[in-house]
């Protein structure tokens, strides 16, 4: 089942846009390793987070997702990641979320910074840990990244939305989260 957000969000892809799923590179979690590093030198005080297929190292787009989050300098946080990644693609001002979009040695890197582990970005988070955790739900999600091949991107997304969607309602699976 999709929620309002989740059907609004389907309606910002491309009907022709197809999904590029490939195996896993392990070159993605070097260089997610590499960027965490400069990161975590520049912001000592924020937490890093590396989530998504490939830091379970599950076939998909071998693209790498970051998060940071520094809730006590988030906006000398944002100068410095600039400095580091260049402009950003997006500034959410009244959500405090600012998001990079770069190309790190041939692979598509989205990193974001926010001042709390709040929202869609908590939800991420809290997805990537259950199916850290069991292998059972990471054996099904990657087999659902395998069938979608050859998709188009929009539904490639709804069957991945629709997957995270029936794990939040099982709350057997839910591991508490650190509070907010």
């Amino acid at each position: 089942m999709l929620t309002e957000g989740n059907m609004k969000y389907l309606e910002t892809i491309s009907d022709s846009e197809m999904v590029h799923l490939q195996p896993f590179n392990p070159m993605t979690q070097v260089i997610a390793s590499e960027i965490i590093s400069r990161i975590r030198e520049a912001l000592p005080s924020a937490d890093v987070f590396y989530f998504g297929s490939s830091a379970l190292g599950l076939f998909g787009e071998n693209d790498i997702d970051l998060g940071v989050i520094d809730a006590q300098e988030y906006v000398a946080s944002g100068a410095t990641l600039e400095s580091l990644f260049g402009l950003p693609l997006k500034i959410d001002e009244k959500n405090h979320v600012v998001r990079w979009e770069f190309v790190q040695e041939g692979f598509l890197v989205e990193l974001f910074l926010s001042d709390a582990l709040a929202g869609r970005r908590r939800e991420h988070l809290h997805n990537h840990e259950l199916l850290q955790e069991d292998e059972q739900l990471r054996d099904a999600y990657q087999n659902l990244k395998r069938a979608s091949v050859g998709l188009p991107k929009r539904e490639y997304m709804k069957k991945k939305l629709e997957f995270f969607n029936a794990l939040a309602v099982d709350n057997e699976h839910k591991p508490p989260l650190p509070a907010v």
